[in-house]
């Protein structure tokens, strides 16, 4: 009896899992289907799930109707510098926070956290203020220098990573005469590529989607990211739908590419992340 209430809760839960990835994966599906349209199919009653006929000038469309390839590289530009040096600087600040022994060190940290609460709204006129007094606005600095210096998840995320590394390691570096970037750049980044892995992937897509600073900061269309072009394609009495969908069937390429790539270190950062808390 055991061993059959076993068979039959294992294929009632694997039933339940299908059934949870056809209902997210089905939105995916919908939207490369509608790629696939010609406009008028997309307003047809009842919708056709499989299109027909396949239409494959929507793709084309994309990259002829505005600047697309412009903008692609102005996106991958400016996140790849982005997530570089967040990564830099929050794992080293991680590090000084894990292993330094230094005055106050528990309060700054807490303040570094305090500031994840702080909404993007309170600080969108004061920093435009600024980057229109430093000449900035209408440049991709204007949207580098906000997140790139500064990411409290990153920090508190490294942090718990490297708190669970023996002491023993710094120990070693130093009786072997390593500074402390030595053991930094020699001992720790080695052993945080996992959680390094998980954290390129989560400031890689929050970089990625970013809309409201390019919105807030640029003017010119050459100057645009993915997210504002894809805006460019809805119109105000009328949207060309399979155009659309096929910009954002090209605009998450990258992402699924990106977590495909590092799929085993992000599951290995975020569970060894988690044992120490």
């Amino acid at each position: 009896m055991r061993v059959e209430s076993k068979k039959v809760f294992s294929v009632i839960k694997h039933i339940i899992l299908i059934a949870i990835c056809i209902i997210m994966i089905f939105p995916f599906y919908w939207m490369i289907a509608t790629a696939f349209k010609e406009t008028y199919a997309v307003y047809e009653y009842p919708s056709k799930i499989f299109p027909d006929p396949l239409v494959f000038s929507n793709f084309r469309k994309v990259w002829e109707l505005v600047p697309f390839g412009r903008a692609f590289v102005n996106s991958i530009k400016i996140v790849l510098t982005v997530v570089v040096i967040q990564l830099l600087t929050a794992s080293m600040a991680a590090f000084a926070f894990a292993k330094l022994q230094f005055k106050f060190r528990e309060l700054i940290f807490l303040l570094v956290l305090a500031t994840m609460m702080i909404p993007e709204q309170v600080i969108m006129i004061p920093l435009f203020q600024m980057f229109q007094k430093a000449g900035l606005i209408d440049t991709h600095l204007a949207l580098i220098l906000p997140t790139a210096f500064c990411y409290p998840f990153g920090i508190f995320m490294l942090r718990q990573f490297i708190m669970g590394l023996p002491d023993s390691i710094m120990e070693a570096g130093k009786l072997d005469g390593c500074s402390y970037p030595g053991i930094f750049f020699r001992l720790t980044l080695p052993l945080i590529k996992p959680a390094l892995s998980s954290l390129f992937i989560f400031s890689f897509l929050q970089n990625w989607n970013s809309f409201l600073y390019p919105m807030l900061f640029l003017n010119t269309q050459e100057k645009f990211t993915l997210p504002l072009m894809l805006n460019t394609f809805k119109g105000l009495y009328f949207t060309d739908w399979p155009v659309l969908m096929a910009a954002c069937s090209i605009v998450i390429l990258p992402v699924v590419l990106v977590y495909i790539s590092a799929q085993k270190y992000i599951i290995e950062g975020i569970a060894m992340t988690g044992i120490k808390g």
